[in-house]
């Protein structure tokens, strides 16, 4: 009888303590953000460049005053999925920086941009590519 009482016992640890695993939550969205993160405070940059998914490509144009920042949205569709951002300074100064991330929502229901992954680059017409896959 005490085996069996341990067989129970040792059962229902093991069913209660077990997390629940997290249902998908596909599709998400994606946003990639372009950054000009120049040095001067005179400095615009102009930009060109391809965003998208596995299955999806975009091709933009942009100008960005110093600091400023332009998103532009994507999804994930499925776990295989993944996002890329191929962009390009289509000058010789200046620094564009490219950034993959999610939108959240702070305790004070505040929404953020959460930095995934990031590059950036100083160089003469200088290129970033980078890209992201949900763990």
């Amino acid at each position: 009888m005490k085996k069996y009482i341990f067989f129970i016992i040792v059962l229902f640890f093991i069913c209660c303590t077990k997390t629940p695993s997290e249902p998908d939550i596909y599709p998400f969205d994606v946003v990639v953000r372009v950054v000009n993160n120049s040095s001067s405070p005179s400095d615009t940059l102009l930009y060109s460049g391809t965003y998208g998914n596995s299955n999806t490509s975009i091709d933009v144009d942009g100008i960005l005053a110093l600091h400023e920042y332009n998103d532009y949205n994507s999804f994930v569709k499925d776990k295989d999925d993944e996002v890329f951002a191929n962009f390009r300074k289509e000058q010789a100064e200046g620094k564009l920086t490219v950034k993959i991330g999610t939108m959240e929502v702070d305790f004070m229901g505040v929404e953020f941009f959460q930095t995934k992954k990031e590059a950036s680059t100083s160089a003469y017409y200088g290129s970033v590519y980078i890209s992201w896959k949900p763990d």
